[in-house]
């Protein structure tokens, strides 16, 4: 029997090793699994949340000519005694080495009552809903000023006018960026009307307030959660370690600063989180920003990615 190789994962990392497998391996099966039909372009969720058509992957078309099979089913646990995943509604998928590309979702936290994420496509999707409901007038609150928070505010605020839009936040908009990209997006909120508020926490959110640490409520008719990210426990249950390293699987490149497990022939290959800005700031709102395809990108990769980072910024993932 052929080796059998198990990508678990097809989202940036994921996808591109499975094809990249698949292209320098000729006596190994590569299995694709995931939990969703389409490849969705993290980077460009808040484009999707304030309404934009940024267009679809299906994977199958992505994956089209190459030998990766793909299994649309989702994750429920590693079973590293017997070698198999553990899926939903399917029977259990074996393989002899497993690349674990789960990536994160949103983080946990006080406020995710009655916040919406948009960490993911659903939430995105639930925010661009929401948010088209809102009547003129209405507030809406982004709680967190990450470069999450600030693509989504200003998209958002550019998007729809019409509303009061806040930024919520513990610290300064763009902390780890430049002075002047800092000061380009003070300009940015101001031009648009966003209203900061920084050295708050927030405890709760609520349908029609946010409650702050202190006590104090604020009316908001609609709230966004861009506080963090967190990862699913599947690889620490299974019994993996997972440790910061600056190298990569030699079966594929990976992006920098990856989170790496072995165990029993399992190799993590999940970006992780970042000290450091994700996207360059530029002094010009709407610039054209570097495309967010790997860098000499395998065959059936979503040609022409592109993220626009709100008004505020553009980025080169």
């Amino acid at each position: 029997m052929a080796h059998r190789i198990v990508v678990a994962g097809a989202g940036y990392s994921g996808l591109a090793a499975a094809l990249r497998i698949a292209r320098q391996t000729h006596d190994a099966g590569v299995v694709l699994v995931n939990a969703g039909d389409r490849f969705v372009e993290r980077v460009r969720l808040h484009q999707i949340a304030a309404g934009q058509n940024v267009g679809e992957h299906p994977l199958a078309d992505v994956l089209r000519g190459s030998r990766v099979r793909l299994v649309v089913a989702r994750v429920r646990a590693i079973d590293p005694d017997r070698r198999e995943l553990v899926l939903d509604d399917r029977e259990p998928l074996p393989y002899d080495t497993l690349l674990y590309a789960l990536g994160s979702g949103p983080a946990a936290g006080t406020a995710d009552s009655g916040a919406v994420p948009v960490a993911h496509l659903d939430g995105a999707r639930e925010l661009r809903k929401r948010v088209a409901d809102l009547a003129a007038g209405d507030t809406l609150t982004v709680v967190g000023a990450g470069l999450t928070g600030i693509e989504t505010v200003t998209e958002l605020a550019e998007a729809h006018p019409r509303l009061r839009v806040r930024l919520l936040t513990d610290a300064e908009p763009g902390a780890g960026l430049s002075p002047r990209a800092r000061a380009h997006l003070r300009r940015v909120f101001d031009r648009l009307g966003i209203a900061v508020r920084t050295g708050v926490t927030v405890a709760e959110a609520r349908p029609d307030a946010v409650v702050l640490a202190g006590g104090e409520t604020v009316p908001s008719d609609l709230t966004v959660r861009t506080t963090g990210f967190s990862v699913p426990r599947l690889a620490a249950d299974a019994g993996s370690r997972p440790t910061r390293t600056a190298g990569c699987s030699s079966t594929a490149r990976c992006a920098r600063s990856p989170t790496r497990t072995s165990s029993r022939s399992a190799t993590a290959h999940s970006p992780a989180p970042r000290r450091g800005p994700r996207c360059a700031c530029r002094a010009r709102p709407g610039s054209r920003p570097a495309s967010t395809s790997p860098t000499r990108s395998p065959p059936g990769w979503p040609g022409g990615s592109r993220a626009r980072c709100g008004s505020a910024t553009t980025c080169s993932a």
